[in-house]
């Protein structure tokens, strides 16, 4: 592969699945580079190599490293704004710390599972972490794959806070876990200007889990959020799929709708008795939808 010495500011390079690509010495000193996306590649530098100043964009898939860190990548591109980081068994380690130093970050996807290269995670303190060194942050998604939130003993409960953030994405997360969709209420209503919420949801355990909310709500006293749009896949109709659906009906006075898809086959108590139960949850928007499709 030839790459121009001609200044080249974007670049995706996207390689067959499962075949590594070794990265062309030319792409490290192409220094006007503000957009590169990566799949499928191996990212060995040459030792000329100082980073790209003026990155604003970079997104790795199953990009694997050697003789050199991505942390280094993410310290040598300080002008990143937007990050994504979905490698899968190439052995990939990312630390908040290095993240913490994009002063520019606004939008970041990360699988949890990359931090310090741990599939057991600490909940609320990893969702703490993230509000306290990434605050400025308006795009977060997260993936919850080959992660199992455990929760921290003795925490108080308290909701991070995101301040600025705007969309909010999570992914396999798993709605038999009752501090996986604790957590989830928690970043939601601990951001105030939250306008679009996308959740893909799994079930790891065969039995329902308790309840994590009373049917019993207080609406008067639930902390309103900014939500327009909201959108749940893969749903159920578990006991939390409904406690989390009840919770962003009547705390989002602006929503305009909220699309659910689901399969028949898999809906605890059948799709009728769910359908049921959605047309009588309160609606804190007079103007809400509820957009249910069966796959």
């Amino acid at each position: 592969m030839f790459l121009s010495k001609i200044g080249i500011k974007d670049l995706t390079l996207k390689n067959i699945p499962q075949q590594f690509i070794k990265l062309p010495t030319h792409l490290f000193s192409c220094l006007e580079l503000k957009h590169l996306k990566l799949h499928y590649c191996i990212f060995r530098p040459s030792h000329s190599y100082c980073g790209f100043p003026n990155l604003l964009s970079l997104k790795l898939n199953a990009v694997r490293f050697q003789d050199y860190q991505c942390g280094e990548l993410i310290a040598q591109c300080p002008l990143l704004e937007v990050l994504k980081i979905t490698n899968h068994e190439t052995g990939c380690e990312v630390k908040l710390a290095e993240i913490a130093k994009l002063e520019n970050l606004k939008k970041l996807s990360l699988w949890l599972s990359l931090l310090d290269k741990t599939t057991m995670i600490r909940s609320p303190t990893i969702f703490e972490q993230i509000c306290l060194l990434l605050p400025k942050l308006e795009g977060l998604s997260l993936d919850y794959r080959n992660c199992k939130l455990l929760e921290e003993a003795g925490a108080k409960s308290l909701s991070p806070v995101f301040p600025y953030l705007k969309t909010l994405n999570l992914y396999r997360m798993d709605f038999f876990s009752a501090i996986t969709v604790s957590s989830a209420i928690g970043m939601i209503f601990g951001s105030p200007n939250l306008q679009t919420l996308k959740i893909t949801a799994a079930y790891e355990n065969a039995a329902q889990p308790t309840a994590i909310c009373s049917s019993e709500v207080d609406y008067n006293t639930i902390v309103k959020t900014r939500l327009r749009t909201v959108v749940l896949t893969s749903i159920r109709g578990s006991v939390n799929d409904l406690c989390l659906i009840k919770s962003l009906l009547a705390g989002s006075p602006l929503l305009k709708k909220i699309v659910i898809s689901a399969r028949p086959s898999e809906m605890y108590g059948g799709e009728r008795g769910f359908t049921t139960k959605l047309l009588k949850l309160h609606r804190a928007s007079p103007i809400a939808e509820i957009d249910l499709t069966w796959l």
